[in-house]
């Protein structure tokens, strides 16, 4: 991040700490002052991951709104849409707004997320091990294991999106953190992506599920570029995400459960067929393009990516190291995408850790691909967690990363 990203950053030290062993920033908003629904226990799973602004408002409240802070109105949740709409005049106290317009309030501005940031929660629950007894911390982690979160933060609120976002944003206990993930220039627009796991997706299906959620058409310059492309290789990366998404992915999570390496097997020789048909689609762009231009372009297909990774540990045909070199590239491509699309996501993150980890197991700890591993891995940190964070803290947070990676990734 930059200068720009701290100027009202919580302090982060504060948040990685044990809840009630102190206070967190007054800068910072707390889930307690503008919550919805919260705290509902999640199992975490990478198969139903939605991370995204909400677009649900049963059970809500009239929110303690201030006129400076109600924005998007119903069917206008970003400022690219001309129409503009204004909240009612809530001077006079929240009797003014109407259970149907806090409803739809809240429906918009909401942000929602099925679980806060897991390696944050892990610290705090190893520092509560320091300062508690056994029986004490049993019956403390019992209710503090991650929670899913639903909050109004107005500040976030304010945030338009985009699929190329220039800032990441996770939850650590009652904080929401927003950070840059790259230079933002002085009076330059903050942006987020208002897309769960869709923001892997192509741009009819980006839009698809904005309009539906939010009612507007995204035109972030991410979407004009790929809105752009050829004919044939928009409709050929269409096909391969139904493909992905519709067949093979079910396919896969059953051969799984099932414990069945023969489907398992099918699964991968098919995902192996797209990935050469979408190689010889890109063939022609390539040559014309530039790197982050491709990345974009591959984005759209990132799951399958995703699953021949998952396969290939999985299926373990040929030569051991082969194989481990194999899954080395897979990771490395996955990376590289998210990276360019999702820069600081926990995604990011789990994937640099786990690059790092088959780099030294197959290289060594002091081996040129291990340094290079290890220098991707800290820009994943960086970018999501900032550099004010005190080196303990951030090793405790990449240890807890690596075995979520495990899990995460297989």
């Amino acid at each position: 991040g930059t200068d720009v990203s701290r100027q009202q950053m919580p302090d982060m030290q504060q948040l990685m700490e044990p809840e009630g062993s102190s206070s967190s920033s007054s800068d910072t908003y707390q889930l307690q002052h503008s919550s919805i629904a919260a705290d509902q226990q999640q199992q975490h799973s990478h198969h139903n991951h939605n991370h995204q602004h909400c677009n649900h408002h049963n059970g809500t409240t009239e929110p303690q709104l201030e006129q400076q802070c109600t924005s998007h109105a119903a069917g206008c949740c970003n400022h690219h849409h001309q129409q503009q709409h204004h909240a009612p005049d809530c001077h006079h106290g929240p009797e003014h707004l109407s259970e149907q317009r806090a409803g739809l309030l809240v429906k918009y501005n909401a942000f929602g997320d099925d679980y806060e940031d897991l390696a944050a929660a892990v610290i705090q629950n190893k520092g509560l091990a320091i300062q508690q007894s056994t029986a004490a911390l049993a019956a403390h982690n019992r209710a503090r294991r991650p929670h899913s979160v639903v909050g109004l933060w107005p500040g976030f609120a304010m945030v338009n999106h985009s699929c190329l976002p220039n800032t990441v944003h996770y939850v650590v206990g009652h904080a929401l953190v927003v950070r840059a993930v790259e230079d933002v220039s002085k009076a330059s627009e903050l942006t987020a992506s208002y897309l769960g796991r869709e923001e892997f997706a192509p741009v009819g299906a980006r839009q698809a599920v904005l309009q539906e959620r939010f009612g507007f058409s995204c035109s972030c310059q991410r979407c004009r570029r790929e809105q752009q492309l050829p004919g044939e290789l928009q409709h050929g990366l269409a096909h391969i995400y139904a493909t992905v998404m519709q067949e093979l992915k079910p396919c896969f999570l059953d051969a799984v459960e099932q414990q069945n390496q023969s489907q398992l097997a099918q699964v991968h020789s098919r995902l192996q067929q797209l990935e050469k048909q979408l190689t010889s689609q890109l063939q022609r762009y390539m040559r014309s393009s530039s790197k982050n231009a491709v990345l974009e372009v591959q984005s759209t297909v990132y799951d399958l990516y995703e699953l021949l990774l998952f396969c290939e540990q999985l299926v373990g045909q040929g030569n051991m190291s082969e194989a481990a070199n194999g899954i080395v590239a897979r990771l490395g491509i996955c990376l590289a995408i998210t990276n360019r699309v999702s820069k600081g996501a926990e995604l990011h993150i789990y994937l640099a850790s786990r690059l790092l980890q088959y780099a030294i197991n197959l290289r060594g700890a002091d081996s040129v691909q291990a340094e290079a591993a290890a220098a991707l891995c800290q820009e994943a940190y960086l970018l999501r967690y900032g550099d004010q964070l005190e080196a303990e803290v951030m090793l405790q947070l990449m240890e807890a990363n690596k075995h979520i990676a495990e899990e995460f990734l297989l």
